[in-house]
């Protein structure tokens, strides 16, 4: 028999992904942004995709979906993660956090008999994600509740997450880790080759700098160099928090998010004196047998560049 799922807030899919690759057919996804969605129907061409916003979704366009077994999801994080500068004076108001109810919804309306959530670990203290978990308990779900970090999965870098599995008929009991040797960013992306040589439309797409930052990044050591190894001149106010890393030489990376051709927040490729590319960077949120097939639509409208080191 195959089971069936739905990914709601599904981004470009590597949740579905995942979930293909466990043999689990994903049926729908819900996704918002236009070319995001069309990033996913690229890459996921047999899933029906719903290109609106989850608010628009009525009762009865979830029912007349069918038999889904699976309702999984990853609400919006901007609003809880510790990324967002705001998160301890403001995290209420984000209206994005009010989407965790329509995932809520989304599972009263199906009644699937599993449900998956991915969040980050913020959204514990948050009020409406325990009285989600309450509510889901009333609806009969088992549930287990981890915190995980992703290097503990194969994944070359130490990002920390909420995994919330349920079912309606068994115990769960979600792994803390799949006991696997930790990956290194060197393993990860050292056979990855550079831009200007790639077949790779995706890793040939690269910042250009001013010979000014060219400089900067030149002389930042390719053995695991950092903003100190820069003359104090270059410092930015910026830098008294965030650190310039040679990549290749870390035993994982630290957290990165979609700013990374921010140059103040941004890391550096070993082999080539330059940020690193669209398709490192995927390399570094998953496993390779996710990333190397993976497709991607970039709109190059939304790709901005910190002014900070301009000149």
């Amino acid at each position: 028999m195959t089971i069936t799922a739905i990914d709601l807030f599904s981004g470009c899919g590597g949740l579905s992904e995942g979930l293909r690759q466990a043999g689990i057919k994903v049926k729908f996804a819900v996704e918002l942004n236009e070319k995001i969605a069309q990033t996913y129907t690229l890459n996921h061409p047999t899933t029906t995709m719903i290109n609106k916003d989850i608010q628009d979704i009525s009762d009865e366009d979830f029912t007349g979906m069918g038999h889904v077994d699976i309702v999984a999801g990853c609400p919006p994080c901007q609003g809880f993660t510790q990324m967002n500068r705001n998160n301890l004076r403001k995290a209420y108001a984000d209206k994005r956090n009010e989407l965790i109810n329509e995932y809520l919804r989304a599972i009263s309306v199906i009644q699937p008999e599993f449900i998956m959530m991915e969040n980050v670990p913020q959204i514990l203290h948050y009020d409406q994600f325990s009285k989600m978990i309450e509510t889901l308990k009333e609806f009969g779900y088992c549930l287990d509740i981890k915190k995980i970090n992703v290097n503990d999965f194969g994944v070359p870098q130490s990002r920390k997450r909420l995994v919330l599995i349920g079912s309606k008929n068994h115990e769960i009991d979600f792994p803390e880790s799949l006991n696997v040797p930790h990956q290194s960013v060197r393993e990860a992306i050292g056979s990855l080759p550079a831009p200007e040589v790639s077949n790779d439309p995706i890793q040939r797409i690269h910042s250009h700098h001013t010979e000014y930052i060219q400089h900067i990044i030149e002389l930042i050591p390719k053995d695991g160099g950092n903003r100190k190894d820069l003359p104090q001149k270059y410092w930015l106010p910026c830098h008294l928090k965030k650190m310039l890393d040679t990549l290749m030489c870390m035993e994982e990376c630290i957290g990165i998010n979609h700013h990374q051709l921010s140059l103040a927040d941004v890391f550096h490729h070993q082999k080539v004196d330059s940020c690193i590319q669209h398709r490192t960077e995927a390399f570094l949120f998953a496993k390779q047998q996710f990333c190397s097939p993976f497709r991607l639509i970039i709109n190059f409208s939304q790709v901005c560049l910190s002014p900070c080191w301009l000149k």
